[in-house]
This record gives structure tokens, sequence and C-alpha cells, in this order.
């Protein structure tokens, strides 16, 4: 299991068979994630019950409220696309930037590329595309360096 799935369970803790609770120790025993929130969860029932030692909630919005976090938690696990999308964009970009590079600091290659006049139409599209490849990049690196959001 992956520490979602015990963090879950962690929820659920109380209404747990004593085998499933002794997989939940075993995890928690070896994963400082899911020990620190099994003390922020027990904190909070510690506290709650303090505050609010008549409050029952009712069974029917305690499983709404369980059903709830698993769709939130199952929207979270759906894989996304855009990592690899912007990997293969900042790839793209890079390559194609290398290899405008050398062909133009090696004139001496006999191609079509380099028997081009600099004000030509195929000389400028090639600048644009150049540009446009430093934006990917530059987008591929912002998305890789930034703090996640989550």
């Amino acid at each position: 299991m992956t520490c979602p799935e015990f963090e879950e369970l962690l929820l659920d803790y109380d209404k747990q068979k004593a085998q499933q609770r002794s997989t939940v120790d075993a995890h928690v025993s070896a994963c400082e994630s899911c020990r620190t929130l099994q003390s922020a969860l027990a904190e909070v029932d510690i506290r709650l019950e303090r505050e609010y030692p008549a409050i029952q909630a009712s069974p029917v919005f305690d499983n709404r409220v369980h059903a709830r976090i698993r769709t939130l938690n199952a929207a979270v696990r759906k894989p996304s696309l855009l990592p690899e999308l912007l990997d293969f964009v900042g790839y793209l970009s890079v390559t194609a930037a290398l290899l405008v590079t050398l062909v133009l600091l090696f004139p001496n290659v006999t191609s079509f590329l380099t028997r081009l006049t600099l004000n030509s139409p195929a000389t400028i599209g090639a600048e644009i595309v150049v540009v446009m490849m430093a934006i990917g990049f530059g987008i591929k690196v912002y998305s890789d360096i930034r703090p996640d959001s989550h």
C-alpha cells in the first residue's frame, strides 16, 4: 500500500479490525510522514473531545465526510500528462536549439540552411522557431523549479 492509502486507514483507525490495525501500525512505525499524521489526528481528537464533550457526529454525517474525502483523494490521484508534455516540450526545445546552433556555428557544412541569406524568409522563420523553442524551454524549466502547490 502507498501512504495515501494508509492515511485513509488512519482516518478510520477506530473502526478497523485488529489485523488491519496491526498492518497500519507496522507502516506507521516505519513511515515518518504517516506517524506525523497519526499524531496530528490524535491531537485533533483530544482537543475536540475536550472542547465539545457532549457533541457527537451522526453516522450519516460521518459517512458523508468520509465519502467526500475519498472522492477528493481519487481526484488528486488521477494521473496527469502535463508533466510529461512539458518534459517533451523542454527536451525538444533544447535539442532543436542545439541543432540550430550547430548549423549556424559550422557554416562549412553544405546544407540548404547554410546557403540562406540572413534576410530570407526561411532564416527569419528559423529565428522565430528558435525563440519559440526558448520560450518552451523557459516554461519547462519554470515548471520544474517552481514549488509544488500541494
